[in-house]
């Protein structure tokens, strides 16, 4: 992990951290189990991809490195190794850009910090996968839950 993205990491944090404490506090839709954080961001392209888990939301982030004159609300479409992702320009008067893809809003589902941060770290991983991959892997999927696993295993699935 660079520098850079651990600097990257640590704005996303503390900017979201003060976004907690005025705007989304005590609103209905915190989850008081979680904390802000913030995972990968290493260069993606031009851009930088990561996961923001928040006590809201769980989304998917490309900070652009080309932001052009996009408008907050507008939707955009990124090719990324898993496959096309539509997300949601997002304007922050502190961090400027950002292009946002919701996992999970709200995010009651989780019961702790650690279970939110395995989630967002195997969203991260599969989104890195290419889709020949991913495409592979729920096929092996499927095919051990019908067969195999009436079976006892993995052997003669296909």
């Amino acid at each position: 992990m660079s520098d850079e993205s651990a600097h990257i990491r640590a704005r996303l944090e503390r900017r979201f951290d003060e976004i907690a404490l005025s705007r989304m506090a005590g609103l209905p839709v915190m989850n008081r189990a979680l904390e802000v954080a913030a995972l990968g961001f290493e260069p993606f392209g031009a851009d930088r991809l990561g996961i923001l888990l928040t006590p809201w939301f769980l989304n998917l982030v490309i900070l652009p490195g080309e932001a052009g004159e996009r408008a907050s609300g507008e939707k955009i479409t990124r090719a990324l190794p898993a496959g096309r992702v539509e997300f949601i320009v997002t304007r922050d008067e502190e961090l400027g850009p950002l292009l946002m893809c919701s996992l999970f809003s709200p995010v009651f589902e989780f019961a702790d910090q650690q279970a939110a941060l395995d989630a967002a770290g195997a969203a991260l991983a599969e989104i890195r996968r290419p889709a020949e991959e991913a495409g592979a892997g729920k096929a092996r999927a499927r095919a051990v839950s019908r067969r195999a696993f009436l079976r006892g295993g993995a052997e003669g699935a296909a």
